[in-house]
C-alpha cells in the first residue's frame, strides 16, 4: 500500500534560483487524550489516574448504610495522589477509610471532604470506602475524583435510587 505525501514548494528569500523540496510523510494517528477516549481504554493501557466507583446495595434504603467503593489506580509514574468526595448533602457520612493515607472531615457546606492517598507507585491503586446513611428518599449522585502531580483529574460519579 502506497502512503500519500505531500510536495511542498517554497522560494528562497535569498534570492536562490532553485526552490526548496519538502516532502510530509503522514504520521500514525494521534492517541486520543480526552478523558472520554482515556475511559474507552482498558486501565492497565490508560496512563494517568483510573478511578472506579460503586455503590451497593443499590437501592439503597433510608436510615441504612449505604457503601460506596471508589479505587484509585496510578497508570503513570510513581506519583502522591489527592482524592476529594462531592458528598449528597441528602446523606450523613458514617466513615470514609482509605487503605493508604487519610481522609479529612467534611467541609464546604458538609458537602466535600479530602483525602491524602500519598504515594501511588505505578500500576499501584489504593481504595477508599466511604459508609452513609441515606436521610431521605430519591436519587442521589455520589461524585469522587482523583488526580496527581502527572495525570490530569479523573472525576466517576455513582448513583443510587434511595428508597424509604
Amino acid at each position: 500500500v502506497e502512503e500519500p505525501t505531500a510536495t511542498a514548494e517554497v522560494a528562497s528569500a535569498v534570492g536562490a534560483h532553485e526552490p526548496v523540496r519538502d516532502t510530509i510523510e503522514p504520521q500514525e494517528e494521534r492517541v486520543k487524550a480526552s478523558p472520554e477516549a482515556m475511559r474507552e481504554r482498558e486501565p492497565a493501557q490508560t496512563e494517568g489516574i483510573y478511578v472506579t466507583h460503586t455503590a451497593a446495595p443499590d437501592p439503597a434504603t433510608v436510615g441504612r448504610p449505604l457503601t460506596f467503593s471508589i479505587v484509585v489506580t496510578n497508570n503513570s509514574s510513581p506519583q502522591h495522589v489527592g482524592f476529594k468526595d462531592f458528598f449528597p448533602p441528602s446523606m450523613t457520612l458514617v466513615s470514609a477509610t482509605p487503605t493508604q493515607g487519610y481522609c479529612g472531615p467534611l467541609h464546604h457546606g458538609a458537602n466535600l471532604f479530602d483525602c491524602t492517598l500519598g504515594v501511588i507507585p505505578t500500576g499501584g491503586s489504593v481504595a477508599v470506602e466511604v459508609v452513609a446513611n441515606p436521610t431521605v428518599p430519591g436519587t442521589v449522585t455520589n461524585t469522587a475524583q482523583a488526580g496527581g502531580g502527572f495525570a490530569p483529574v479523573e472525576s466517576v460519579p455513582a448513583t443510587v435510587t434511595v428508597n424509604p
